[in-house]
Parts: C-alpha cells; sequence; structure tokens
C-alpha cells in the first residue's frame, strides 16, 4: 500500500489543502477560528487551504486535534468509513502517538514501516 503510487508534492499539497477547508467548513469555523484551536497564524491556515504551502507533521496533528478529525480526513479519506471495534481503538491510539512525534522520528517509523511491504 505503501509507495503504490508517487503523488507530486503540489498534488498533495491541494489534496490535503481541500481536505482542511471541508474539515474545517463541516465545523463551521472561521480560519481565524481554526487557526486560533491549532495555534497558527490564519495566514498559515489560508495558505494550506490554498496548497501554497506543505504542512510539518506537527501542524498536521495540531489540526487534526483542533478539528477532532483523523489525519487521513485532510488527505480526501472519507471520515464516514468509521473503522469499528478493536482495530478502531488500536488506529487512533496509533495515530495519537504519530501526532506527537517530531519529525526525526516520524522519519525513522516510516522506513520501518516500509519494511512491511517488502
Amino acid at each position: 500500500m505503501w509507495g503504490q503510487r508517487r503523488w507530486p508534492v503540489r498534488d498533495l499539497r491541494k489534496i490535503f489543502g481541500n481536505g482542511l477547508r471541508q474539515a474545517r467548513k463541516t465545523r463551521k469555523l472561521s480560519q481565524a477560528q481554526l487557526a486560533e484551536k491549532a495555534k497558527l497564524s490564519v495566514d498559515m491556515v489560508g495558505r494550506l487551504e490554498r496548497g501554497a504551502v506543505s504542512p510539518s507533521f506537527d501542524t498536521i496533528g495540531q489540526l487534526t486535534k483542533a478539528l477532532g478529525v483523523p489525519v487521513i480526513a485532510l488527505f480526501g479519506g472519507r471520515q464516514d468509513e468509521a473503522i469499528k471495534g478493536d482495530r478502531a481503538r488500536l488506529l487512533q491510539g496509533i495515530d495519537a502517538v504519530l501526532a506527537r512525534l517530531n519529525d526525526q522520528d516520524l522519519r525513522r517509523l516510516s522506513r520501518l514501516i516500509s519494511t512491511f511491504e517488502e
């Protein structure tokens, strides 16, 4: 699953920006309200929604926490495709841990996870 398709960075930024805007609007938040909740500038929220900049892992974590959505929701995943039971609890726990990792640790973990694909 990982690495099956290579996405140009600009496409990922647009996908992320659209997902962010949709999640924000679904929650009836202004950019200013989201910026305050996520501890980001209003300008940064706008640039992220337009796909003008790439978010750091820390920023993604701040946004998912502020919006109460899983990371996949900001990358175009459907929020209504709920995973149930033990798998959901495991994934939520993993998602919470990932949101707290710094960029260097996330890169290490990504390399480790990729070994499961081979």
